[in-house]
């Protein structure tokens, strides 16, 4: 019994700092909106060559993608919408004074079309966003910034209007990478990234394959066989694949926390129960074999309150005992389970004392059952039987 407790109280605080966790992580605000938005990608294939084919066929994609009723927003990006391996990009600031040690400020690289952030619910905090004409081939290069990198290589000023000392060495000043908006930071890496990479934008030039997300208010069953047929007005050889939604993506990055909750959660509460059991199985039949002692015990004037509180003792004890074997054990294996935690420590007193106390509760009503029947012996009864 003792260790049956003790295994109970191990599998449970493992299973309470997970769910901790997995608390912790939902509780995150993403930046993004998750619901209401679809996403695909599209491969072009050798019949699109060179620039200009690309950005003609990715323009008329995205124009009849507009065309779908309930479609709000088509947003397109080089890269997945949501992806844990992001490029990183070295930004040199201009006019920025750097140490023998210092590295150039840093940054994940996406390629985004002007209605991208509409599209996915970045919030834009300040300056602007990107325009048709900052696409146009001879346009300026411009950023945008998340508020991160700017809090960051811009502290106590503003970001929009600095630029980026990167180009040909013969530019103007009207030429120079400008940073032209910040907008709000997005765990588009993950919802577990914790890294401190910052994200650049920067715009979509043509591109062999994109992404689309699209803002809709329709489901992503409707969609699905809307996209393809708008993709294959314009050209039936085109794939369209990765079809799902924000919302699907976002759980399935969070799938083998949530599985690892699961599985643990249910090994604990089958351990939980084994132990209510095991504590009421064993008083059940001591009660039985010392029904003649707790005859005897009221036939000189014990009361039923204290008959109670001895059949009590003993479970509880036993129930104690093992509390203090499983909270070192716990203790010491939690430890092991660092990596699986997200912002909270493997020793979290409130995991502990939570499961602590639940069992308690378990064994102090496991006990109680027992003790009340034994309290309800009839001395003459007891003292009769053999």
């Amino acid at each position: 019994l003792t260790v049956q407790v003790a295994l109970a109280l191990m599998l449970l605080v493992g299973a309470c700092l997970l769910i901790r966790s997995f608390a912790q992580v939902m509780a995150i605000d993403p930046g993004f909106k998750v619901s209401n938005a679809v996403t695909g990608r599209v491969a072009l294939n050798v019949a699109y060559k060179d620039g200009p084919a690309m950005k003609s066929v990715q323009d008329r994609i995205v124009a009849a993608m507009r065309e779908i009723p309930g479609v709000e927003a088509v947003g397109v990006t080089g890269s997945f919408p949501l992806f844990k391996n992001f490029p990183v990009g070295s930004f040199p600031i201009r006019g920025s004074t750097m140490g023998q040690d210092d590295t150039f400020p840093s940054g994940m690289v996406i390629s985004a079309t002007p209605e991208y952030f509409g599209a996915m619910g970045i919030r834009i905090i300040e300056g602007r966003g990107f325009t048709a004409a900052d696409l146009e081939p001879q346009a300026r290069r411009v950023f945008m910034v998340d508020r991160n990198f700017a809090e960051k290589y811009f502290p106590g000023r503003s970001a929009v209007g600095e630029s980026f000392a990167f180009g040909p060495p013969n530019q103007k000043p009207e030429q120079w990478p400008l940073i032209v908006g910040v907008v709000a930071p997005a765990k588009l890496s993950g919802m577990e990234d914790v890294s401190g990479v910052p994200f650049v934008y920067t715009t979509l030039g043509p591109a062999v394959a994109f992404s689309m997300v699209l803002r809709t208010t329709r489901s992503l069953a409707e969609m699905t066989p809307l996209m393809r047929q708008k993709l294959h007005a314009i050209d039936h050889s085109l794939p369209l694949y990765g079809v799902t939604s924000l919302q699907l993506w976002v759980d399935g990055m969070l799938a083998n926390r949530r599985g690892v909750m699961i599985l643990l959660g249910a090994f604990a509460l089958i351990a939980l129960l084994l132990s209510a059991v095991g504590i009421y199985g064993m008083l059940a039949y001591d009660v039985t074999q010392r029904t003649r002692e707790i005859g005897i015990r009221g036939a000189i004037g014990a009361s039923r309150g204290q008959i109670v509180t001895l059949v009590l003792r003993q479970g509880l004890w036993k129930a104690g005992l093992g509390l203090v074997i499983g909270l070192a054990g716990a203790f010491y294996l939690s430890r092991y389970m660092s990596s699986l935690l997200f912002d909270v420590r493997p020793s979290d007193p409130v995991a502990f004392a939570a499961v602590s106390l639940l069992l308690l509760l378990v064994a102090l009503v496991a006990s109680w059952l027992p003790a009340r029947r034994a309290a309800k012996v009839d001395p003459i009864v007891a003292l009769r039987c053999e």
